[in-house]
């Protein structure tokens, strides 16, 4: 019991909060109802209306380097489901801010 009053100090201390950053978890906890409404607009077959649901809600929508995915024909219904929600989630997530070129044709912009 002594090592299970530990793991929650720890997890509770801002320390214990950085480690779970950037999770799943953490952004279902800030963002769930956003994640979940794209996740269902996937897992009902309506890939553009999540892709714009994600871009209108401050997603990047999905990159074109990332992996492809869709339902196997032996995926069951909760298989696709976590499927969609894993995508959802990824997609949610705001475009990484690139660095904008400070030299442009020998000109500082």
């Amino acid at each position: 019991m002594a090592s299970f009053g530990k793991l929650v100090t720890h997890h509770s201390s801002e320390e214990g909060k950085e480690s779970f950053d950037g999770t799943m978890l953490s952004d279902l906890a800030k963002n769930g109802s956003k994640i979940v409404t794209c996740a269902g607009l996937l897992f009902a077959g309506m890939v553009d209306k999540a892709t714009d649901f994600a871009h209108s809600n401050g997603g990047g929508g999905c990159s074109s380097d990332q992996s492809p995915w869709g339902r196997d024909p032996k995926d069951d219904d909760r298989i696709w489901a976590l499927k969609c929600l894993h995508q959802a989630h990824k997609m949610m997530k705001p475009v990484p801010v690139k660095r904008a070129e400070t030299f442009s044709r020998g000109r500082r912009r």
